[in-house]
This record gives structure tokens, C-alpha cells and sequence, in this order.
């Protein structure tokens, strides 16, 4: 029974991990649609998000039925709960990567001002994904730290955009929802980072 625990649980590590695979996939397209204009990368991009739902249900249900069927001890419990909220954030970074590919499709010029941000937001979740995997302090620091940057550039987009739109407000409006979006993806390459770090240094009792 011990034994299958942790098959289990190496079993959801390693779904987590092709989870956050797919998340870097999925910016990957998204990065060739804004900075390529290659839409033809939608499909790619809404196949790629069933694969991250169908994985975040998956991974999902194998915790809750150790959570049910198992006594986990304190340590395995922290590790089980720390997993169901770092899959919620990696399912929102591959909706929200999809809700921008989208929206890409209806604008036609300004791009330039996005391609800053899309790149601090690709590396953060590199970071972030990297900090789950390997456990190491400064990697989520440094993914924490990351976000900073991603505020600014929001900030500065959102003014750029300010002076462009009364000359084209629907591809304004656009572009600003996609900051937007990009600004919730660096978010929650945060919270895994934080999650990550938190279970790297948990709170004493």
C-alpha cells in the first residue's frame, strides 16, 4: 500500500511537470502568433489547452483519492495540497495564453508594444517551472523578483496605449486586454513560486 502511495505521487509529479511543459509550449505558439502574425498557431494553441485541462483532471483526481483513501502524513499532505494549487495556477497560465491568442487575431498593428512583456512573462514561467522542478530557493526568488518588471511594462503599455486610443479603439481595447492577460499569467508564475518556496521553508508550527 506504501509502496503505491509514492508511485502515485511520482505518477503526479510527473504529470505536474508535462503540465508546465505544455504551459512553455503554449507560449511558445503564442509568441509566434504576435511576433510572426502566424495565426494559423490558434489551433495548435486550443488543442494544446485540452491537453493541459485533461492533465490538470487527471493529476486532480489522484490527489483527492489519496487524500481519501490514504492517511497522509503531515509532509505528504502539504505536498498534496501545494500540488492542487500549483495545477490551478498552470491551468489558468494556459487559458489565459489561449484568451491572448484569440484576441491576437483582431488586432493589426501596436504589437511592438507587447513583445517586452511577452517575453518577461514567457521567462517567469520558465522560472517558475524550473523552481518546481528543482527545488531551489533562488530560482523562485528569483521568479518572485520577476515580477516587478512585468508591473512596469503593464504600466507602460497601458500608458502607450492611452495616447493610441482615439485613433483606433477597438485594437486598442485589445491589445489592452492582452497586457491584461499577460499581467495574470506573471501572476500566477508567482503564486507557484511562492507555493514552491513556501514548501522548500515551511512555516514552523
Amino acid at each position: 500500500m506504501e509502496r503505491q502511495f509514492f508511485k502515485t505521487l511520482d505518477d503526479i509529479n510527473n504529470d505536474l511537470i508535462q503540465m508546465g511543459a505544455l504551459c512553455q509550449k503554449g507560449l511558445g505558439y503564442l509568441t509566434s502568433m504576435l511576433t510572426k502574425h502566424d495565426t494559423a498557431n490558434l489551433l495548435a494553441l486550443r488543442d494544446n489547452e485540452k491537453k493541459v485541462d485533461r492533465l490538470e483532471a487527471s493529476i486532480e483526481s489522484k490527489c483527492q483519492r489519496l487524500l481519501l483513501l490514504e492517511q497522509p502524513v503531515a509532509q505528504d499532505l502539504r505536498q498534496i495540497y501545494a500540488t492542487i494549487k500549483i495545477i490551478n495556477d498552470l491551468e489558468r497560465i494556459s487559458d489565459q495564453t489561449l484568451s491572448i491568442g484569440t484576441l491576437s487575431e483582431q488586432i493589426d498593428e501596436g504589437v511592438h508594444l507587447l513583445e517586452d512583456l511577452l517575453a518577461q512573462i514567457t521567462a517567469m514561467v520558465a522560472l517558475a517551472i524550473e523552481s518546481y522542478t528543482t527545488s531551489l530557493r533562488e530560482v523562485a526568488q528569483r521568479t518572485i523578483a520577476k515580477d516587478e518588471a512585468v508591473n512596469r511594462l503593464f504600466a507602460s503599455v497601458k500608458e502607450n496605449l492611452a495616447r493610441e486610443l482615439p485613433h483606433s479603439i477597438e485594437s486598442s481595447l485589445n491589445q489592452l486586454m492582452i497586457a491584461k492577460y499577460m499581467e495574470g499569467i506573471g501572476d500566477h508564475a508567482k503564486s507557484i513560486a511562492t507555493i514552491v518556496l513556501e514548501q522548500i521553508t515551511p512555516k514552523e508550527s
